[in-house]
Order: structure tokens, then sequence, then C-alpha cells
């Protein structure tokens, strides 16, 4: 018997990823850390699959990889998820690991790589006494979701992408009895404000460019590019 953890990952298409960040940055710098997110995540999660967890990749639509992210993603199994709102694709997943033998079932998204495998496994050890682990996103959603048993209603009719996204899951999980905890709160990177406070962090901190080296390196030919775009405007104006 073993913990699962799924990512549910947009496939990364031109156009069909990050599109808040794409209307400031353009489709290919988009779908470029959209990749690296997904790179970075996919490091980190290999050990918990060498130390026992199952872990699974589902796609939003079919999907076969290349290049990096093939490697990458050797020995993991990946698969499509449902189709369905949000909250029926989560459900879903978790569903799916439990009735599978999993001691616990967890579900992560690919917009936050910088919180690594720690928060994942301090929901398993929670979920020895809880019900039900959120990792609560700054902007009302969650980065997080570890479970031991699901229900339906928890997760489905939630109006996800807004800012009540949390509040309304709790009032589900309160309204069952199911014993809850919350893990400390995370950052999504999916606005160009959050892009600039996690260069910051990069600047001060070695270790967490080494964790996130793909999204750093992305991060490293966006601001070249910026330098590029602004050198041209400049000589125009000459």
């Amino acid at each position: 018997m073993c913990p699962a953890v799924v990512m549910l990952a947009r496939a990364p298409r031109e156009g069909r990823v990050k599109t808040r960040l794409a209307s400031a940055l353009g489709r290919k710098q988009a779908l470029a850390l959209h990749e690296a997110f997904l790179l970075d995540t996919l490091v980190w999660l290999r050990p918990l699959a060498r130390a026992g967890w199952r872990v699974r990749l589902e796609w939003s639509e079919p999907f076969r990889p290349r290049g990096e992210l093939r490697k990458v993603l050797r020995g993991i199994p990946c698969g499509t998820q449902p189709a369905g709102g949000l909250g029926t694709r989560i459900e879903s997943a978790l569903r799916r690991a439990l009735d599978a033998g999993a001691t616990c079932a967890l579900v992560i998204g690919s917009d936050s790589p910088h919180i690594g495998a720690e928060p994942l496994r301090r929901t398993r050890t929670l979920l020895r006494c809880s019900d039900v682990v959120l990792g609560p996103a700054l902007d009302g959603g969650y980065y997080l979701v570890g479970v031991r048993r699901v229900r339906r209603r928890w997760f489905r009719g939630i109006r996800w992408g807004t800012a009540r996204v949390l509040r309304q899951t709790l009032s589900r999980l309160r309204a069952d009895s199911a014993r809850t905890h919350l893990l400390e709160r995370a950052q999504d990177l999916d606005t160009p404000a959050n892009l600039r406070e996690l260069q910051k962090r990069l600047e001060r901190s070695p270790a967490l460019g080494r964790r996130l080296r793909f999204t750093k390196r992305a991060l490293g030919e966006k601001a070249q590019k910026g330098a590029l775009s602004r050198a041209r405007r400049n000589s125009a104006r000459r």
C-alpha cells in the first residue's frame, strides 16, 4: 500500500496554456514557461516515485511529449483527464487512485513548481489523522488537495477560477464533517506579477535556482528577449 499523486496539466500547445501570461509575454514565451513548470515539477516528483509513491500525469487532451519533456517523463505513467469541469477531473483522479489501492491520494497542478516535494510528504503524514488536506493558494484557490476518502459533492459545483474556491470547498467539507487540515499558503505562478516575485526569489536563493533550473532558464530567456525588444525600440527612435 502506498500514497499516490496525480498531476493534472494542460497539454503544452501554443495558444492554449498560460493565457493570462500570454497576453503580456506572447504565446511562445507563455508556452516555454508552461513547459518549464512541468519539467521542474516532474524533476522533484521522480524521487517520490523511487520512494514508492504512485506518480501519474494526466493531460487535458491526448498528447505525445517530445524532447526534454519526454526524457523527464520516462517511467511515469500518463493518461488523459475525463471530460467535465475541474471539480469532476479532480474527483475522478482522486477516486481512481484510491480505488487502485493507494493509502491516500493527492492532486496537484503545474502552476506551483516552486513548492517542491515537502508539502506532499507533509500531506501524507497529516492524512493519517485527517480526511482532507488542502494547500491554499494566495488567489483564493488551492495548489494541492490530498484525501483518504472522497465524496463527489466536495469538488463539483465549485466556482473555479474565483477567489471563493477555497471557501466553497471548506464549506462543503464542514457540512460533511470531514476532518480537514490546511497547509501553508503559497502562490501559483500565473500572472506577470507572480513571475516578477519569483525572479526576485531566484536572485536571492541559489538553492531555489538549482531546483527550478528549467524555469530559471525560461525566465532568463524572457528577460533577454525583453532587452532585445527594448534595444530595437530605442534604435527605432533614433
